[in-house]
């Protein structure tokens, strides 16, 4: 099978809370679709991942503090 892309020798995080692990990553149609050791030259495109990660995604966590609405009730909301 021909990938789109292949990460190589990255750190994957998988998200579950175990110990990280160096792997091959291959990437289809936007989606991993197998982790583990791949042949390169099934892949059109290559990317060198060592002393890289490579994690699911992120959520931003920040927020305001909608208190001030209670503690300053003459201030006005945006």
């Amino acid at each position: 099978m021909l990938f789109d892309t292949i990460i190589k020798n990255v750190e994957v995080f998988d998200g579950t809370g175990e110990q990280s692990f160096h792997a091959d990553v291959a990437i289809q149609d936007g989606k991993i679709v197998e982790i583990g050791h791949i042949d390169h030259e099934s892949a059109a495109e290559l990317v060198e991942g060592f002393g890289m990660a490579l994690a699911p995604g992120f959520i931003d966590v920040h927020t305001h503090d909608d208190t001030n609405v209670i503690r300053y009730p003459d201030c006005y909301l945006r």
